[in-house]
């Protein structure tokens, strides 16, 4: 019987299982009966509705959903063709090691947490690189500002299609449906946003997702929306593309940080306490300072003060928090 609580995108997941692990096929009655998220006692249009859009999902994945047609319509069944589902070697390096870990920390709140864990965890055990890969598990983006509006986004962005919603304004507070074309989805100090045009005003506009109230539906056929192919995002998020950026600077121990070392370069020193020095730029954003005192002794701020001030008071409070007495200041000074 269907759980209330199963969320689309899960559905989708315990359908590929099935489909997958099944020894022959499943027509739909199975499928209804058999797959958390369908239910038998759904009216057969209903089933129809949801079942088809399911279908289209997944054949727009790339997932090679077979059809065995026969006399009876109720007798038709549906498989995943094994060999061209099949996954080859794969051969990942650390820092697409990271990555994934990253992706995988997304689900960590939802019902399909031990699913992705496990998958992470079969592709470590495959893993034949460096063995410096306990990042995986210490970087995460944050996922406090995620709603409901978060996954009918995403399928929209996916299907290349807009959405509909009521939205409330951060100036007036008043409240009124727009129709938005996605054409990225941004996340800025914890917060998610979705860039892209706004019907009723003909322009690109920038929407706050903890700012969309009630149900958040996708329009509009597959294929309705058309992305540009370049969207200045920093200068639709507010960010003056003539802001001056400081220098940052970074101590780092070995195969540490690399989601934050991805876009700077090293210095080509090594410090005496075996840390690499990398350098880049730091365009005032606060988050990036919760990020480094989350990484705690594995990075040091050499550059700037300010961002190093932060960092250092972040530690302190944790210091406090953790009911201890040593001085955070001297140990981040290294």
């Amino acid at each position: 019987m269907m759980n209330s609580s199963v969320s689309p995108s899960e559905r989708l997941l315990n359908l590929v299982i099935a489909l997958r692990n099944t020894t022959g096929r499943m027509t739909r009655r199975d499928i209804a009966n058999k797959v958390a998220g369908y239910s038998p006692h759904a009216s057969p249009a209903a089933f129809e509705r949801m079942f088809e859009r399911d279908k289209e999902l997944l054949r727009d994945l790339g997932i090679p959903l077979v059809t065995d047609d026969a006399l009876h319509p109720e007798d038709v069944g549906y498989r995943i063709d094994h060999d061209q589902y099949a996954l080859g070697d794969v051969q990942l390096s650390a820092q697409e090691f990271a990555v994934l870990g990253v992706a995988a920390g997304l689900w960590r709140h939802s019902g399909v947490e031990q699913l992705s864990s496990r998958a992470l965890t079969k592709l470590r055990a495959g893993y034949d690189g460096p063995q410096e890969v306990e990042f995986l598990t210490g970087v995460y983006l944050s996922l406090r500002d995620v709603t409901d509006a978060f996954e009918p986004v995403i399928v929209a962005l996916s299907r290349r299609c807009a959405v509909r919603c009521d939205y409330r304004s951060a100036h007036s507070g008043v409240t009124r449906r727009r129709v938005i074309e996605p054409w990225r989805l941004v996340l800025r100090e914890s917060h998610w946003y979705v860039i892209g045009r706004d019907q009723d005003a003909g322009e690109p506009r920038v929407f706050k997702l903890a700012r969309m109230v009630g149900k958040v539906v996708p329009v509009g056929g597959q294929g309705s929306v058309t992305i540009p192919e370049n969207v200045d995002t920093d200068a639709l998020m507010g960010q003056s593309e003539s802001q001056v950026n400081d220098r940052l600077v970074l101590a780092v121990l070995p195969g540490k940080a690399l989601r934050l070392t991805a876009s700077m370069r090293k210095d080509g020193q090594l410090r005496s306490d075996g840390r690499i020095v990398w350098v880049g730029t730091w365009d005032g954003r606060e988050s990036v300072s919760e990020e480094i005192a989350a990484l705690g002794p594995d990075v040091l701020v050499l550059e700037p003060a300010q961002l190093r001030d932060h960092v250092v008071s972040r530690l302190q409070a944790a210091t406090v928090l953790a009911g201890e007495t040593d001085n955070s200041k001297e140990r981040h000074d290294g």
